[in-house]
């Protein structure tokens, strides 16, 4: 994903977990997230958190 809001990346991985990477505008380093899934269902919840953050609301 890219936007004005900032850039996020996602790799989701068949052994169960993903590498969420998200960075702001005017920070160079990015915020790095690992996440264990039971189930491929799990990662909307995750993406859901990328945009609420990128929407303005704060809350990742």
């Amino acid at each position: 994903m890219y936007g004005n809001a900032g850039e996020a990346g996602f790799v989701l991985y068949a052994g169960g977990w993903a590498d969420v990477d998200v960075i702001h505008p005017g920070i160079d380093e990015p915020a790095a997230e690992y996440v264990e899934l039971n189930d491929v269902e799990e990662f909307g919840p995750v993406l859901d958190r990328v945009v609420w953050l990128f929407a303005g609301t704060g809350q990742a």
